[in-house]
């Protein structure tokens, strides 16, 4: 059952996220020459790119579906896959942003991790398929991404890929007990980590305390 309403349920949650209040796409503005998302695929309201300020914002879909009786994993009839004409979107769109005298960082948003290994718990620890070897991540390969960002293991995780030099960064989901903070400039990329403290971790007391931090320095191989 969950896989016959696998297609309504991603209309549902994209016409909710990204369509406002008189049903048109939130992020509308092309990339260069490029579409700000995938027209005339299954993912044209739930993957999307959008420049804010000095940097390019992709979100992909990762959930690869194509029906509810098509299996095209070892899972089912969802794998973690990006194909065909929602790759070459992806390809376009990093492409541009990469020749665009505004965009300085480039960040990449999906919800699979690629590179391995990720810590986990309460998750079912599910990669993209081929791991660094998809296709997805050697479109990511191709230009200047600064990071990828990722769920699904809901534990903070981050790896460095030893090819590109592409930031993995797998951040907690669970009862959002702890949140990222991400400052940009042209030159560098401060991300930090807030843990929330006191007796019930709930989210409700407000009460946070750094955890971690990462730089990431543009121009150098220099990360800490």
């Amino acid at each position: 059952m969950k896989s016959f309403l696998q297609s309504s349920f991603r209309e549902t949650f994209g016409s909710n996220f990204n369509l406002d209040y008189d049903s048109r796409f939130k992020y509308p503005t092309t990339i260069g020459s490029a579409d700000s998302r995938p027209l005339g695929t299954i993912y044209e309201k739930t993957s999307f790119a959008y420049i804010y300020k000095n940097t390019l914002i992709v979100t992909v879909d990762v959930l690869r579906h194509d029906g509810p009786s098509e299996v095209i994993g070892s899972l089912g009839t969802v794998t973690g896959q990006v194909t065909g004409d929602h790759l070459q979107w992806l390809d376009n769109v990093l492409q541009q942003g990469s020749v665009l005298a505004e965009v300085k960082n480039i960040i990449v948003q999906g919800h699979f991790p690629t590179l391995y290994p990720v810590k986990k718990t309460k998750s079912s620890g599910i990669y993209m398929d081929m791991n660094e070897d998809s296709e997805f991540w050697g479109v990511l390969r191709k230009h200047p991404v600064d990071i990828y960002f990722a769920g699904e293991a809901h534990l903070n995780t981050v790896t460095k890929d030893a090819e590109s030099g592409i930031i993995q960064i797998v951040g907690r989901g669970n009862f959002f007990t702890n949140l990222f903070t991400i400052d940009i400039t042209d030159d560098t990329i401060d991300v930090t980590c807030y843990n929330e403290v006191g007796p019930e971790k709930t989210m409700e007391n407000f009460n946070y305390e750094e955890s971690g931090h990462l730089r990431i320095s543009k121009g150098s191989d220099f990360t800490e």
